[in-house]
């Protein structure tokens, strides 16, 4: 087998992994740097696409995190399956690509795998435990994930400028050491029965805790009401923690002539509870201010699929509903008030792949409707057509385009209008009045891959109507920072991607986009060029290797808010045996 050997099924690429490949691997997710379409950012443990765009992982079909890769073996990894553009069964979760690893079953028997990532300089660490049996056609797996963050000497910075009635406010906070302690839990257990390679069900429990503290003090001075202010100091805290059981059932079963049919259903409660206070006291100002949520969640997401393979030519048929429910109990010290919203929605699809000679294609259709209950009953119909082409020049290269438009339902927490306070006249808040919004993409690519040699660069262009993004707004007594509606945002964007291995034991990744933004809302009008860039190297030898990451200072423009992104680095050195 040679390594990232690459092969083109039209929307798909496959890609297999040397001996070699595997051994240098710590884990699965790790294994997925050998993919020359992925990044893998070690800051968040998250793959993306090589420019920087969200992908959806799959490990064998089920929808999953990267947390499950960590604790995947390398060796246990056939194959990935990659989709440049979401397949129209997945068109409905707003993501760039998706993923899918392909995993053999143990014999019988079992194992035990520890995957345990420290820092010996801060407090910060990543560890996973998993335990796997196999009897027969049964798999059981037991899987424990941490990861906890103990920082002190943590400095949060702030500074804002707003105009009220009363005067200006021009309000600098210099952030003093601090600290934020924080654990994520998850412990997961895993049912499998797999029965003559054509019935599978797949049964998974977990619980999910994630406790944490923030202190931050800082010392606050400038202009308040239009007056210098003496400096003074602002302290917020924060105590929060969640915890969500979910359930999450899958059975699919091949059928005679190529048939195959999938169920899935997720149900997730989630139980979360947030105080916060914010203190301020500077000459003859003093304001304290504790507001507490409390939090109930309910989902349920189920799904049902058709796929038929006749000759050269795949069809499947399918629909998904998902319903999510928030009950939310809130106080600001003067009384709990409880508001509810429900998100309802219903996708359907069909899509129909085939290729002749050196073409090709894929095209996928779908309806979505959406009903909002909020402050107001809502209704939203959407039809979502996508379509890719690809051509194959030659064994090494390869032309492909895809045009499709996507959904974005908004998160059922960023409808509360429940509000934080940032100082003692500024506030955030959510927004009960969004609605889903849509993004029309199209994308020609060509990819040049020969031996170790990997090379991809396109151009394309977005155009999203009504998004909506953070705004700063304020009632003349009051600054507000929330989320609207803009009339449309766009982008034009070009990148180039590099995967060259020039010696058995080093490998040169680079990246570079440059993308011109627009955005367009009541009484404004934003630019903006954006230049996003990283670069990953990693060399070995013998038992030992070293891996480094860089990914530059960027920009990026969302609405009328620019998100500016500092220089970041990432090493590591590594010994295996």
């Amino acid at each position: 087998v040679e390594a990232n050997l690459n092969k083109v099924f039209g929307e798909r690429r496959e890609f297999l992994f040397s001996p070699d490949d595997k051994l240098k691997a710590n884990s699965g997710l790790d294994l997925m740097r050998n993919v020359p379409q992925l990044s893998l950012n070690d800051m968040t443990n998250k793959l993306q696409t090589a420019n920087g765009g969200t992908v959806k992982v799959l490990l064998n079909g089920l929808m999953v995190e990267e947390t499950d890769l960590i604790g995947l073996r390398p060796e246990d990894i056939i194959k990935v399956e990659y989709y440049s553009q979401p397949p129209a069964r997945y068109a409905n979760l707003g993501v760039d690509a998706v993923l899918n690893v392909v995993v053999r079953r143990s014999d019988n028997g079992g194992y035990i795998t520890a995957n345990l990532r420290q820092g010996l300089t801060t407090g910060f660490g990543t560890d996973i435990i998993q335990g796997k049996l196999s009897k027969g056609d049964n798999d059981y797996s037991l899987r424990y994930f941490l990861d906890y963050r103990d920082l002190n000497k943590n400095r949060y910075h702030q500074s804002y400028a707003y105009s009220l009635n009363d005067g200006n406010y021009d309000i600098r906070k210099e952030g003093l050491n601090g600290d934020y302690s924080g654990t994520y839990h998850v412990i997961e257990g895993n049912f499998a029965r797999i029965k003559n390679e054509n019935y599978f069900l797949n049964i998974k429990g977990s619980l999910r805790l994630n406790p944490g503290n923030e202190n931050y003090p800082s010392s606050i001075s400038g202009i308040r009401a239009g007056q210098p202010i003496e400096t003074g100091i602002s302290t917020s805290k924060a105590h929060s923690n969640y915890l969500s059981p979910a359930l999450d059932i899958y059975f699919s079963k091949t059928m005679k002539n190529d048939q195959e049919l999938i169920f899935n259903i997720v149900n997730t409660y989630y139980d979360s509870k947030s105080d916060r206070s914010l203190n301020e006291n500077f000459g003859s100002h003093t304001y304290d201010v504790a507001t507490s949520f409390r939090n109930k969640s309910y989902s349920i997401i189920s799904e049902a699929v058709y796929e038929k393979n006749f000759g050269k030519h795949a069809f499947s048929v399918g629909a998904k509903h998902s319903f999510k429910t928030l009950s939310e109990d809130y106080t600001a010290g003067d009384g709990w008030t409880n508001s509810r919203y429900d998100i309802h929605n219903l996708y359907g699809y069909l899509s129909l792949s085939s290729h002749f000679d050196k073409w090709h294609y894929n095209i996928g259709f779908g309806v979505e409707e959406t009903w909002l209950d909020a402050e107001q009953k809502q209704t939203y119909f959407v039809v979502k057509p996508n379509l890719l082409v690809s051509y194959n020049y030659s064994d090494q290269s390869t032309w492909e385009l895809k045009s499709a438009i996507n959904s974005y339902v908004p998160d059922i927490s960023l409808l509360s209008s429940s509000p934080v306070f940032i100082d003692s006249s500024f506030v955030s808040q959510g927004n009960p009045y969004l609605k889903p919004y849509y993004e029309f993409t199209t994308d020609l690519s060509y990819t040049y891959l020969k031996g170790s040699f990997y090379l991809q660069t396109g151009a394309g262009y977005s155009y999203t109507h009504n998004p909506y993004h953070v705004y700063f707004d304020n009632d003349g007594l009051q600054a507000l920072k929330s989320y609207r509606h803009e009339d449309y945002s766009q982008s034009f964007y070009y990148y180039l991607t590099l995967n060259w291995n020039p010696f058995p034991w080093l490998t040169l990744a680079p990246m570079y986009t440059i993308s011109y933004q627009k955005s367009k809302g009541p009484g404004f009008s934003y630019d903006n060029w954006m230049h996003y860039s990283s670069f990953y190297a990693s060399a070995s030898y013998k038992d030992f290797s070293l891996t480094m990451q860089v990914f530059p200072k960027y920009k990026n423009l969302q609405g009328q808010t620019i998100s500016r992104w500092e220089n970041y680095y990432y090493g590591d050195i590594r010994w295996q045996k």
